[in-house]
This record gives structure tokens, C-alpha cells and sequence, in this order.
């Protein structure tokens, strides 16, 4: 499976109780992120992030929304990356923004997610594409490997 792959899943799932227009369960996320990608997104090694708001003053995003956990072990701690791509039909990084949080979340569980990402990018006029990814810094214990190109 392909980075690409995993991206679009996580992207799809968060997106798809939004699109839909009503609240979808997990399972039913999961079954047609399966159908569309062939990827299961407890396999896929992140976190669902639905995006809910954001706001900026020119300067700092304020990205709010949940993250949850896909996994059947307990998650000590969250490493967020947010990707700002240009407007251009072909989508180029502008900036890879990395936080890590104490988040602890049980097997299924759902908590608030809070980014202040500072960038002059969330100001231009046009609006701005992003994606959020979650990683698990401990998963049941173990120590995880970081996300791709974590500094």
C-alpha cells in the first residue's frame, strides 16, 4: 500500500460523515474506505482526525475537531502533522507543521483535537488546502515509529 493510498483513506474517512450529510458509525467509515481504497484503517498506523473548524488570524490556524483512536490497544500521546499544499492543480508541500500531544485515548475513544499551527499560509487570500494526520507516539506500550519525516 502506498502513502498515497493511506492518505486518501484517512482523508476519505474523515471526511465522509461531512459529505454524506449525517453521522455515520465507524464500521460503516471503515467498510467504504475498504470498498474505495482497499485499505483498513486500523492497518493503515494512524489515528482518525475529523477536522470540525478553522479560524486564523492571519498568522496562527486554530484547527479544531476530534481524533480517534483505530486501534484495539490504548494510544499514550498523538504526533499531529498538518500539510499545507498550494492552490495549483498540482498540489506542492508549502509546510509540514509537527506538534506532539499527551493525548491518551482508549481502544475506540474520541477526544477534542486543538492546533494553533503558526503560518503566514492559513492568511493568504483563496483559501488553503491542509490535510491532519495522527500517529501514535505508544500503542499498548510500545514505542512507535515516527511518522515520515518527523523531526
Amino acid at each position: 500500500m502506498t502513502r498515497m493510498h493511506t492518505l486518501a483513506a484517512a482523508v476519505l474517512a474523515a471526511m465522509l460523515p461531512a459529505c454524506a450529510g449525517q453521522q455515520r458509525s465507524d464500521d460503516e467509515i471503515r467498510s467504504y474506505v475498504r470498498e474505495v481504497t482497499g485499505d483498513d484503517l486500523k492497518s493503515a498506523g494512524r489515528l482518525q482526525v475529523a477536522t470540525s473548524s478553522l479560524t486564523t488570524d492571519g498568522r496562527v490556524a486554530k484547527i479544531r475537531g476530534t481524533v480517534q483512536s483505530t486501534f484495539d490497544e490504548p494510544v499514550d500521546g498523538v504526533r499531529y502533522v498538518v500539510v499545507v499544499y498550494d492552490a495549483g492543480a498540482t498540489p506542492r508541500v508549502l509546510l509540514r507543521w509537527q506538534h506532539e500531544a499527551d493525548t491518551v485515548l482508549a481502544p475506540g475513544e474520541r477526544k477534542a483535537m486543538r492546533l494553533d499551527v503558526e503560518s503566514l499560509y492559513f492568511g493568504a487570500g483563496g483559501g488553503v488546502r491542509f490535510t491532519v494526520e495522527a500517529h501514535p507516539v505508544k500503542l499498548g506500550g510500545r514505542e512507535m515509529p515516527p511518522p515520515e519525516g518527523w523531526n
